[in-house]
């Protein structure tokens, strides 16, 4: 069996995910869970923080009361720069639930996940969220 969804709209990861979803239940009888956050250190998740670059919008990475959180901000309209970009969305709370992989813990990106991506020598190279891949600078 195979699956194949083509989006190219920020809300496209949250649709891929349904559709996942779906078709393992519908098609073969199984649930995957959501992701969920596993205890974390506050060290391990202050490496994480930092600006991360992208195409059309950027995120950043913080703590705040000993929380991970994360903004998204657009900077140019999709899908041409006819379109005025999008507002941010509210602030999002995020967790570690594997190595190098975050899960967002509430807001309109909930249950999304997150991938931190390594150089060869282990520093933070790129944050893949939302099917896209930004840079972090710094």
């Amino acid at each position: 069996m195979a699956l194949a969804v083509l989006t190219n709209g920020e809300n496209g990861g949250q649709l891929t995910q349904a559709a996942r979803r779906w078709i393992l239940k519908e098609a073969l009888g199984l649930e995957v869970p959501a992701p969920r956050p596993v205890a974390s250190s506050r060290q391990e998740l202050d490496e994480l923080a930092g600006h991360y670059r992208g195409f059309y919008g950027d995120v950043a990475l913080g703590m705040l009361a000993g929380k991970l959180v994360g903004q998204r901000t657009f900077k140019r309209g999709f899908p041409n720069e006819d379109v005025p970009s999008a507002p941010a969305p509210p602030p999002m709370s995020l967790g570690l639930c594997d190595k190098d992989r975050l899960v967002v813990r509430d807001g309109a990106f909930k249950d999304a996940t997150a991938d931190i991506l390594r150089r060869a020598d282990g520093t933070i190279a790129w944050l893949r969220f939302g099917g896209r891949l930004h840079l972090r600078e710094g």
